[in-house]
């Protein structure tokens, strides 16, 4: 009997087993990973009462409000088109949100006031480009932003009545003058000129009074003022002159000099800091290692680290924005298996209450971890990245090389649901922070310099191996995959690395180094001395363009290829690309071309983001996945 009993037990544990390995091996549909979460991009409103939140409406993201205390929920946009992802609070009544009427990133500013649903568009001026600057925090009506609404070749500073539409210029751009900072009053102080190399940092001590030279810097180094101190002698700046990682700091500003420094971190820059509109001092300063880290400032942001902490088990989180009391804060989970959950913190109470759980799309036994790794290159730069194993057990995995899209970004640790898919596909996924991405100090940016295609695709290849040296990896099933940039550097892949990678996926990639360049705006003019310093010259750097772009090499690309593009990408020609598909398909090789009619540079209608990668996991099924079966 005892021994019928211990069968019974093992057989019960060997079928919960399999049981837990198929659920945790079950294919998630694949709408799951790209439809947007059900409330994304959460604000809190400067009274802290109301939320505002993107979610779905007719498939398209849209704008909702929900008042905290009794949850009830209010929709204030209903755009069927392209959607609305972008906004800010204005103030306790007003929003504004930037919408792109032709997927051409031709951005209009509007007003929405959340009681009486009056819409104002800000900007009713064809053909113009913003940028927005910042709010005035003293009235939370102005709002300063720099237009090239004068003269498309440069960007003047404006302010933006966000109630009237009144707008007013405030200081004209002679061409140079890169961006301005105003002081706690709201008066500008600081205007930032460059020349695209050298960068002037300019003050006036009133706001009628002339510019004085306080700094001058290269490219190179890094100096961002920020805010104002209260006395208005000095300011906060992100500064690493004289240190090769970004720390915080305070520059004197009668004395034109560095006064000391509040935070540094020894391995990573400061790349963030928010302070009190209150006591304007530094609240915290946050950096990446292998994940987001708030390192606090001050009192009140180490009371919320405890309470925060504890109730997340110190999972990593970021802070969101807080009231205008700075009594109340809208706090995020940062997560690699969901996109986290919403909480606010109440500073009066010390309570941490959910808002709003983004973690129940996917099951996260489903999904899978998300590891930091650290490698040399081949000449001994310790570069970091990230390893994503599916759950399937694989002596040898086929491996998908995801490449950034921005070669001078770093890619960080959270949910990112191209990495979860392909893993739940069983595919190993590699992503890379190559030598030039920004993060890990001065030295590793200008080490990318006029390496793209060269060093910095060497770096990713290096991460290749590391994994293939350590034996998990299938060497006859290893594809690359990118967007905008990093689709260049997938197609780069099969040229610099012939033979390693078996196919190559491009979205919205560039291929010609030479029509990126001339497809600069004007009103970016000023930074091409600074932009052929990192890249290089297309008059004196000829031969390495074309070393490093795709669309002159057509004849050494030989396997499977697969390309997707909006046919309205004002960045990659969809004619010049479609000529590259022609000219591959030509000489044989396998290409599979998805070309989007009613898209720009990247697809956003979620209809076209299913097709998109419906066609991404059909292609690597066959090119990757079953390329021994064929």
């Amino acid at each position: 009997m005892y021994k019928v009993r211990i069968f019974i037990v093992v057989l019960m544990f060997l079928m919960t087993s399999c049981m837990q390995k198929q659920q945790d091996y079950k294919l998630v549909e694949l709408d799951k990973f790209f439809k947007t979460a059900d409330k994304s991009n959460m604000l809190l409103s400067p009274g802290g009462d109301f939320v505002c939140y993107v979610s779905l409406y007719k498939n398209r993201p849209n704008i909702f409000l929900e008042n905290i205390n009794t949850k009830n929920i209010k929709q204030l946009t209903s755009d069927t088109v392209l959607g609305i992802n972008r906004y800010l609070w204005l103030n306790d009544s007003i929003i504004i949100y930037l919408y792109d009427e032709d997927a051409k990133e031709n951005y209009h500013l509007y007003s929405l006031n959340i009681h009486n649903n009056k819409l104002i568009d800000l900007t009713p001026y064809p053909n113009i480009k913003l940028q927005l600057l910042s709010i005035n925090s003293n009235n939370y009506t102005d709002i300063y932003i720099a237009s090239n609404k004068r003269d498309p070749k440069v960007f003047d500073l404006y302010k933006l009545n966000g109630i009237t539409a009144e707008l007013t210029l405030l200081e004209k751009n002679n061409g140079d003058i890169s961006y301005w900072l105003e002081d706690i009053n709201g008066n500008i102080k600081i205007a930032v000129v460059t020349d695209g190399v050298n960068e002037r940092f300019l003050y006036k001590s009133t706001s009628s009074g002339k510019y004085d030279e306080i700094l001058s810097v290269n490219f190179t180094e890094s100096f961002y003022p920020i805010c104002f101190t209260s006395d208005g002698n000095n300011i906060y700046a992100l500064s690493n002159i004289n240190r090769d990682k970004t720390a915080l700091i305070v520059f004197d500003l009668v004395n034109k000099k560095e006064k000391s420094a509040i935070y540094e971190h020894k391995d990573v820059e400061v790349n963030d800091v928010v302070f009190s509109k209150i006591s304007n001092k530094p609240l915290y300063a946050a950096y990446n290692t292998s994940k987001y880290q708030i390192q606090s400032l001050s009192k009140e942001i180490d009371v919320l680290q405890k309470v925060v902490s504890k109730k997340l088990n110190n999972d990593s989180y970021r802070i969101i924005n807080f009231s205008k009391d700075e009594r109340k804060y809208l706090i995020k989970s940062i997560n690699d298996k969901n996109y986290g959950a919403y909480y606010l913190f109440s500073a009066d109470n010390l309570s941490l209450t959910l808002i709003s759980d983004q973690s129940n799309i996917i099951d996260e036994n489903l999904l899978c971890d998300v590891k930091p790794i650290k490698f040399n290159s081949r000449d001994n730069i310790e570069l970091n990245g990230y390893l994503t194993l599916p759950k399937i057990k694989n002596d040898n995995y086929p491996l998908v090389v995801i490449a950034n899209p921005n070669p001078w970004s770093r890619v960080t640790w959270e949910y990112n649901p191209d990495v979860q898919f392909l893993a739940n596909r069983g595919y190993a996924v590699l992503q890379v922070n190559q030598r030039g991405a920004d993060g890990y100090g001065k030295a590793f940016q200008k080490a990318g310099f006029r390496e793209i295609g060269k060093k910095m695709q060497d770096d990713i290849t290096d991460g290749v191996y590391h994994l293939i040296n350590q034996g998990i990896i299938d060497t006859n099933r290893i594809a690359i995959a990118g967007f905008s940039f990093g689709g260049m550097t997938a197609l780069n892949g099969l040229l610099r690395d012939s033979g390693l990678y078996k196919c190559a996926v491009s979205y919205s990639g560039h291929i010609n180094m030479f029509t990126y360049l001339k497809g600069i705006p004007p009103y970016y003019s000023q930074y091409l001395e600074m932009i052929y310093e990192m890249l290089g010259n297309p008059e004196k750097d000829n031969e390495l363009f074309r070393e490093c772009s795709p669309v002159f090499h057509v004849d050494k690309i030989k396997v499977p290829v697969f390309i997707a593009q909006g046919e309205n990408d004002n960045r990659v020609s969809s004619i010049e690309v479609s000529s590259f598909v022609k000219s591959l398909k030509s000489q044989n090789t396998p290409v599979t071309y998805l070309l989007i009619k009613d898209e720009g540079h990247s697809f956003k209608k979620i209809e076209n983001r299913f097709t998109l990668y419906s066609e991404v996991e059909s292609f690597l099924e066959l090119n990757l996945k079953n390329i021994n079966d064929n």
